[in-house]
C-alpha cells in the first residue's frame, strides 16, 4: 500500500446553522416528502474529519456505442399528408485519452458522505481554507486506488463528444496510469432526525459545494392512490367501454344478428381509446396538481422555520426550487 507523509486540510467553509438551513431546504423541496417533514424531531449536528485522496492519472480507453441520426419522413394516414421522425442507427466505435484527477473516499465510512461514485467538485471560497497538517503517514487503501483508476476512467467517457442526434449501448474500457496521489482532510456534518418513530440522516461536507445525501420518507404512493382516486372514473369507464365493445364484436358473427351493429361495436372501441387517453392525462395533470399544492405547503412551512431560527431567509434561486408543473 502507498504512503502519504504530506496531508492538506480543508476547513470548515459554513457553519452548522448553514448545514441545518440546507437541510431543511432539500427536505421541503423534495416532491417526494410529507407536507409535514419540517415538524420532525431534528438531533445535534456531528462534526467529523474524513480521508480522502485525490487521484491524479493518465487515462486511455476504447468505446463503442450505436449512434442515431434523426430524418424527417413523410406518410398519409388516410387522405392526410403527416410527418414522423425517424431514426437511423449505425454502430460507432473510437478511442480516447485524456488527463484526469478525481476525490475518492480513503475509508468505508467517507463513502457514505457520497450519493453517486460521480466526482465531487470541491469549490473553496479562499486559499486559506487549505493547511497542511503535520501528521504521521497516511496508508492509502488499495480500494481507493482501485475506486480512483475506475472513476478516471469513468470521466474520460464522459468527457467524450459523442456525434449524432441520439446514442444508446454505450460500453467503454480502459486503463488509468496513477501519476500522483495526495491525501485530502475534508470536513463533514451529519444529521440525524425523526419522522413518525423513524430514523433518517443527512450528511454533507462542511466545504464546497459537494451535495448533500438526504435520507427521507417518500410519500410517492400517497400521491399517486390520491389521483387514481379523483381519475378512476375514466378508466373504469373504458373498460366498460371496451367489454361492450368485445360483447358486440361477438355478436357479430351469431346468426341472424344485422350487421348495422357493427358501427356500434367499433364506436365501443373508440370510446374505450378515448376514455383510457383521457384517464392517463388527467391522471397527470391531477398529480402535477397535487404535488404543487403540497409544495406550497411546504414553502410557507419552511419560510416560517427560517424566520423562527432567525435564519436567512429565502432567496429568488431558492424560492424558483419550489415550482412545478401545474
Amino acid at each position: 500500500m502507498a504512503k502519504l507523509s504530506r496531508v492538506e486540510k480543508i476547513n470548515k467553509e459554513f457553519t452548522q446553522e448553514e448545514f441545518l438551513r440546507s437541510t431543511y431546504i432539500d427536505l421541503a423541496v423534495s416532491t417526494t416528502t410529507p407536507t409535514d417533514i419540517l415538524k420532525s424531531e431534528f438531533g445535534t449536528v456531528k462534526e467529523k474529519e474524513l480521508e480522502y485522496i485525490l487521484v491524479q492519472a493518465d487515462v486511455s480507453i476504447n468505446y463503442s456505442c450505436t449512434i442515431g441520426y434523426d430524418r424527417k419522413e413523410t406518410y398519409y394516414q388516410g387522405d392526410t399528408q403527416k410527418t414522423r421522425t425517424v431514426t437511423d442507427w449505425k454502430p460507432f466505435y473510437g478511442s480516447a485519452s485524456s488527463e484526469e484527477v478525481v476525490l475518492v473516499e480513503n475509508s468505508l465510512e467517507a463513502g457514505v458522505y457520497r450519493a453517486t461514485r460521480a466526482r465531487i467538485t470541491l469549490q473553496t471560497s479562499e486559499d486559506s481554507s487549505f493547511e497542511v497538517l503535520n501528521t504521521d503517514a497516511v496508508t492509502v487503501s488499495q480500494d481507493a486506488i482501485q475506486l480512483g483508476k475506475t472513476s478516471c476512467v469513468d470521466a474520460c467517457f464522459n468527457g467524450v463528444k459523442l456525434p449524432g442526434d441520439r446514442q444508446k449501448d454505450k460500453d467503454y474500457s480502459g486503463t488509468a496510469t496513477i501519476k500522483g496521489l495526495e491525501a485530502i482532510v475534508l470536513p463533514a456534518y451529519d444529521v440525524a432526525y425523526k419522522y413518525e418513530g423513524k430514523s433518517y440522516d443527512v450528511k454533507g461536507f462542511a466545504c464546497g459545494k459537494a451535495s448533500r445525501l438526504v435520507a427521507a420518507p417518500n410519500i410517492s404512493e400517497d400521491v399517486d392512490k390520491e389521483s387514481e382516486n379523483k381519475t378512476k372514473g375514466f378508466k373504469q369507464g373504458a373498460i366498460i367501454a371496451l367489454i361492450v365493445g368485445v360483447i358486440l364484436n361477438v355478436m357479430l358473427g351469431m346468426d341472424g344478428v344485422l350487421a348495422a351493429i357493427g358501427g356500434w361495436c367499433w364506436l365501443a372501441y373508440l370510446a374505450a381509446i378515448g376514455l383510457f387517453i383521457a384517464y392517463f392525462v388527467i391522471r397527470k395533470k391531477t398529480q402535477d396538481g397535487i404535488i404543487a399544492i403540497r409544495q406550497e405547503e411546504k414553502k410557507s412551512a419552511l419560510i416560517e422555520l427560517l424566520a423562527k431560527k432567525g435564519y436567512a431567509p429565502l432567496t429568488e434561486e431558492e424560492l424558483a426550487l419550489f415550482k412545478t408543473e401545474k
